[in-house]
């Protein structure tokens, strides 16, 4: 059989439709693009067989599905397994998808390592991430370990420790009403989430901003006896109240103190 005609796709200029047939019969082969159209010489006449026209049908979804992978990479940098789970959800082969990440690589248009260290520069100027939120966020992406061990060599020590106090400063006022304790634990829970060590969240919390105690102390116990006196009165409410200081952070010497000082005129 030959190709008895080859037409131009109505929605993309550089597809074409391969018919082919004899002179009682004509069909429609298959789609192909313009560069495997000029690869092959295609043309009107031209003698073939359903092994080739299962082969350009073949090369035909490569270059589709090249095409579709660089589009994706186009509109952001993509990690190698990010190109392959989009490959993959369209269903394109895996051979397919093997040589097409095999060529973005060579070409540069998939790099984890360039990947990796523009996401951590990126982050260390417009966030107060910690490093173990980007080696998180990496490994989600399927970058190799070591790829990303060496991009969070520039995320110094000094570096995190300047983040990480940055917090404390910014959070530690929204804090003001807890006991000290108190402050530091809903503190290293914050510093914890955002990915710092344990370590690092030591030496920062070291530079936490000075705060009244006392102050603190006086404004849970009042809010405490608001709440409790409705139910309690005497020696029960300053007992609860005592609890409750407590279980805010309080030392329980701090918190029997001040409520025998600040209650006793009440009960006098």
């Amino acid at each position: 059989m030959k190709i008895t005609k080859i037409t131009v796709q109505k929605n993309d200029p550089e597809r074409y439709n391969i018919f082919v047939g004899d002179q009682h019969e004509e069909r429609f082969a298959c789609g192909v693009d313009q560069e495997l159209l000029l690869r092959h010489h295609l043309h009107k006449g031209m003698e073939v067989d359903e092994k080739k026209l299962a082969q350009w049908a073949l090369e035909d979804e490569y270059e589709k599905a090249y095409k579709h992978a660089l589009h994706y990479v186009n509109r952001r940098m993509r990690t190698e397994q990010e190109v392959r789970l989009e490959l993959a959800n369209k269903e394109v082969i895996m051979d397919h998808i093997d040589r097409i990440l095999e060529a973005m690589k060579e070409r540069k248009y998939v790099n984890d390592h360039m990947y990796a260290k523009s996401y951590v520069n990126l982050e260390l100027s417009t966030s107060s991430k910690g490093p173990g939120r980007m080696k998180q966020y990496l490994e989600e992406k399927g970058v190799a370990r070591s790829t990303i061990e060496g991009a969070l060599l520039s995320y110094t020590k000094e570096q995190q420790l300047d983040k990480a106090i940055a917090v404390i400063q910014k959070k530690s006022r929204q804090y003001k009403k807890d006991s000290i304790q108190m402050k530091k634990k809903k503190l290293t829970d914050a510093l914890l989430r955002l990915g710092f060590s344990y370590e690092m969240i030591q030496l920062a919390l070291e530079h936490l901003p000075k705060a009244d105690e006392e102050d603190a102390l006086s404004i849970q116990a009042k809010q405490a006896a608001q709440k409790l006196q409705k139910k309690y009165s005497g020696q029960d409410l300053h007992r609860r109240i005592v609890q409750k200081l407590v279980q805010k952070g309080f030392s329980y010497q701090a918190a029997i103190d001040y409520v025998n000082e600040s209650f006793q005129e009440e009960d006098q």
